[in-house]
């Protein structure tokens, strides 16, 4: 059995990744995490597709690989996982696959030894030691024991047996204890007395009964006819129940109120009209005041857009000709002078030829100043004229709304009177606007309160006339009248309602006579010889009370019994039989049944237990012997040939500790270690030789492979080549392995065997 060919197209981060013609010792070397455990995971659920989980901790990548195998099996080429399962091309479970062939994480430990071992040699030997194994559970199973010492289980599966059985076995004691009270205080006796106390109480009982009878007749009786009056008076009232007081009341706030607002109503009427009056008065008020204040704007107009313009105009000249009238006088006396000077110079010239220059320079100095004097002097009479024409003008403008002056003075007196005259208009105007705003606004408001009230006395007569509707009543007097008729019948149905409530002893005032009384109605016709009087009842109850006290009594003497009784109930349900019917204890009889079931209970289980434990040593004895060729199996195999020359002949046998289960190697000295004290490198070493030697025996002559993840991490230098060594002997005989590692200390060591081709180096 070997490998022709590996494909692992597709698992987790593992892609297409192939191993084409494998030879017997390959050594595919990688880096960390490089994918060398997931190779072998792949490879394991491509060979173990039904027990992939046999294969602890590959459980990484959930999904199944993608890719196959081609193994050579007795010269047949197959396909994994085409083909199945390993098992089905040759007889190997997954269990000793695994433990045998396949070392995972630097791990050659062989994972629960003491069975695998078992398998092996079963394999081998022919040996049924798991099935010894199985029939010892299975009685275990029956009799309910513990593996080790055969004592009863106390877990939850067996419902805690041995803690029943130890408190049944307390509780038989307590009964027996109990019994022996019973019979020396007599509460045989006194259970017999109370037996015959109870018959006299339960005729009493039986006479109470017949009288309880007579008595629901009776309420029967008289509770139908008191409801067939309530019935007809509660017609009546129905046919009244649009009669309440609520609504009388409502009625005659509705009439108040009416009233109130039709008050109302005639005060805004009034009101109204008075306003009215009021705002025709300021209308005709306003349009003589428009009229004036319409004459006087065209005045204003006229005034503010010529009057008031010339004014300030002839106020400016006036301003202006005031200074240059201060030097009049004195440039009329100049005009005057140089008239006489031109005079002068005219007789100088004529009369005194001599001084003809002089009279001409006199003569043309004076001509000059009386030509500039009488110039200005006309310049001033002009502008006089100018201010009297622009008076002339604001006259004429003025004419024409009867203001007349002769004066600047009386004019601007008369402006200023038409000016004060109009804001008294204006301000008149303004009164009377406030006025006739005032009165429009109260009119409008006037109006709204009217259309309110209006409205309002129209919905108090639709809710007058909707009672009057419902009612059928015409006027508040007559509806008072029938509403007092309806409450008079509620007063007759409410002393009804009492007589009801006293007859059955009820305190609903809505209740469901009808239903009540048709609960009685069965007791229409019971006991008919019987009359119910409360004497005769009382009589009874008093004599039924005498016996129930002596019966209390007498149950007060039994009461410990009782209670013991109770407490041995309680314990047996709880403690003995907490998953059967529920057991009642009541009397000493119950008692004795209860002691008869836990001597039951008790020998049933102890004699399973010894039955069982026979059994089981029976087959004991057979495991054991069979068991002693488990031994003989590391006597017949190589193990200790291949761990002394892995070891250098430090280790000279290995063996099977049958007792202890364990395996044990004897040192070149003698001495004896288990190999559970062994170092780390030693260790690998021995279940090296253990992996070797039972695919040995497990394949008989036939070869397989081995799968190796860097089993050897613990060794030096020298037990690293011997491992090796131990390797390439093994395929020298036809074994192939897969040996996957990451130490350049391997590559270096197989560095020659490399070299030659006698180790296949693959690069992952």
């Amino acid at each position: 059995m070997r490998f022709k060919r590996i494909e692992i197209d597709d698992y987790g981060p593992l892609q297409g990744w192939s191993l084409k013609e494998p030879g017997d010792f390959n050594l595919l070397f990688g880096r960390n995490e490089a994918g060398k455990t997931l190779a072998i995971e792949a490879i394991w659920k491509m060979l173990w597709k039904k027990h992939a989980r046999k294969l602890r901790g590959a459980e990484r990548v959930e999904e199944h690989p993608r890719g196959f195998l081609r193994l050579e099996i007795d010269g047949e080429e197959v396909r994994f996982p085409d083909v199945g399962n390993l098992d089905s091309k040759i007889d190997l479970t997954p269990e000793l696959c695994r433990n045998t062939f396949i070392v995972r994480n630097s791990d050659l430990f062989i994972e629960n030894e003491g069975d695998y071992f078992t398998q092996v040699t079963s394999r081998l030997t022919g040996l049924k030691s798991a099935e010894i194994d199985n029939v010892e559970v299975a009685v275990r199973e029956i009799a309910l024991l513990t593996r080790e010492k055969l004592d009863f289980k106390n877990d939850a599966p067996s419902g805690k047996l041995k803690s029943r059985i130890e408190n049944a076995r307390g509780l038989r004691e307590e009964i027996e204890s109990l019994l022996q009270r019973i019979k020396e205080k007599g509460w045989d006796e006194l259970e017999r007395e109370l037996v015959r106390n109870i018959e006299k109480i339960q005729l009493l009982e039986q006479d109470l009964e017949k009288l309880e009878l007579a008595r629901k007749r009776k309420r029967y009786e008289e509770g139908k006819e008191a409801n067939e009056e309530l019935k007809k008076i509660a017609r009546k009232i129905s046919d009244l129940k649009e009669f309440s007081r609520e609504e009388a009341a409502e009625w005659r706030e509705l009439n108040a109120e009416r009233q109130g607002k039709a008050r109302d109503l005639e005060k805004s009427r009034g009101e109204e009209k008075e306003f009215k009056r009021e705002l025709k008065e300021v209308d005709g008020e306003l349009q003589e005041v428009e009229s004036e204040i319409n004459r006087l704007g065209k005045a204003k107009r006229v005034i503010d857009g010529e009057v008031l313009p010339d004014l300030k105009e002839m106020e400016r000249k006036e301003e202006q000709l005031t200074g240059k009238k201060k030097g009049e006088n004195f440039l009329r006396n100049t005009g005057i002078a140089s008239l006489i000077l031109i005079v002068l110079s005219g007789l100088l010239a004529v009369f005194v030829p001599d001084l003809l220059y002089y009279s001409y320079a006199i003569g043309g100095l004076a001509l000059i100043f009386g030509a500039y004097s009488w110039f200005r002097i006309y310049t001033l009479k002009k502008e006089e004229g100018e201010i009297g024409g622009i008076l002339n003008r604001i006259k004429n403008n003025l004419q024409p709304f009867g203001i007349s002056g002769e004066e600047k003075k009386e004019l601007v007196m008369a402006l200023e009177k038409l000016q004060q005259e109009h804001q008294d208009w204006e301000s008149k105007k303004s009164n009377l606007e406030k006025r006739k705003t005032y009165a429009e606004r109260r009119i409008q408001e006037i109006s709204r309160e009217k259309k309110d009230l209006e409205d309002r006395i129209g919905k108090i007569d639709l809710e007058i006339d909707e009672i009057k509707k419902k009612s059928t009543a015409e006027d508040l007097d007559q509806y008072f009248q029938t509403l007092k008729r309806k409450e008079e019948m509620e007063k007759k149905r409410t002393k009804l309602v009492y007589d009801l409530q006293r007859i059955f002893q009820v305190r609903g005032e809505n209740e469901d006579w009808d239903e009540i009384i048709e609960g009685y109605r069965q007791y229409g016709d019971q006991a008919l010889d019987q009359e119910y009087t409360p004497q005769t009842a009382g009589e009874k109850e008093e004599e039924l009370g005498k016996l129930r006290e002596m019966q209390k009594k007498k149950e007060d003497e039994l009461e410990q019994f009782r209670k013991d009784l109770k407490e041995i109930e309680r314990e047996i349900n709880k403690e003995v039989f907490p998953e059967e019917e529920y057991i009642p204890c009541n009397t000493s009889l119950d008692l004795q049944e209860l002691k008869k079931k836990i001597d039951d209970f008790i020998s049933s289980h102890e004699t399973n237990k010894e039955r069982a434990k026979l059994v089981i040593d029976i087959f004991s004895e057979i495991k054991v012997e069979e068991e002693e060729k488990v031994s003989e199996i590391f006597t017949d195999s190589r193990v200790g040939e291949i761990f002394s020359r892995i070891t250098g002949g430090r280790y000279t046998q290995v063996s099977y500790d049958r007792e202890n289960r364990e395996i044990i190697a004897r040192e070149e000295g003698g001495k004896i270690i288990p190999a559970r004290n062994l170092s780390g490198g030693a260790f690998d070493q021995l279940y090296l030789a253990i992996r070797v030697a039972m695919g040995e025996k497990i394949l008989g002559e036939k070869t397989g492979f081995f799968i190796l993840d860097d089993p050897f991490i613990k060794a030096d230098q020298d037990r690293l080549k011997r491992l090796l060594d131990t390797i390439k002997e093994l395929t020298a005989r036809g074994w192939q392995v897969l040996y996957f590692t990451c130490k350049n200390e391997v590559r270096e060591i197989l560095s020659p065997s490399l070299e030659t081709g006698e180790v296949k180096l693959v690069e992952i």
